[in-house]
């Protein structure tokens, strides 16, 4: 794990090791200003997309919530193929929510996809100052959204993919990778169960279930 140093923001370092641990990307929404950065990643490959802060075309309704004590409004948008309906706060001055959620007179704290299948919810809100690193481009291929996520969503939605996780590279490829087994913790657990790293920031699963991408288009 990386150290960003005397009084760096500990929940910031976590967060993003857990999503580059889990093949998450680390997003930057609107850094650079107006525009969403993506540093995603297909195994063994790394990929950078940029694009302009998404437009949800929110439908404001009248419906109302209370979210860890936060008086909500309700909204329905739609973005990447999916339909949303978001729960946001306009006592929390903040025009962002999870993921690329965004776009409300407020904090979007709670949103579910409408095939429920996702579902965010706030579990409790804080205020620290620290310092926020960008990523550096050095490693990653530049490629248009829609570009990425078709071959994301071709490689990971494939039936292959729940069988062999790693089908899509190829063996004299994969047999050349600096692989890592390694376990969340406790005793040694068997060799399925172990995971497979690869340049400390990439999993390669050896057991998966289907895959549902966030982004359908």
């Amino acid at each position: 794990m990386e150290d960003f140093g005397e009084g760096s923001n500990r929940d910031y370092q976590y967060g993003e090791w857990n999503a580059r641990k889990y093949n998450l990307p680390v997003l930057f929404v609107n850094y650079p200003e107006g525009e969403v950065s993506s540093f995603d990643k297909i195994a063994p490959n790394r990929f950078f997309v940029s694009e302009p802060l998404p437009d949800f075309g929110w439908t404001l309704a009248s419906d109302t919530m209370t979210i860890c004590g936060y008086p909500c409004l309700k909204a329905v948008g739609k973005y990447g193929g999916r339909t949303w309906t978001a729960w946001y706060s306009e006592d929390v001055a903040v025009s962002f929510g999870p993921w690329k959620l965004r776009g409300l007179p407020g904090m979007i704290l709670q949103a579910d996809d409408h095939d429920g299948i996702f579902s965010f919810r706030l579990i409790g809100l804080m205020q620290k100052h620290a310092p926020m690193r960008y990523f550096s481009k050095n490693g990653y291929k530049t490629i248009e959204r829609n570009k990425f996520i078709k071959q994301r969503n071709k490689v990971f939605c494939s039936k292959q993919y729940a069988q062999n996780p790693h089908y899509y590279i190829p063996e004299g490829v994969y047999s050349q990778l600096h692989i890592v087994e390694m376990w969340p913790g406790g005793p040694e657990p068997p060799a399925n169960e172990k995971l497979s790293v690869v340049a400390t920031d990439m999993i390669i699963p050896k057991v998966v279930n289907v895959y549902q991408p966030l982004e359908v288009k």
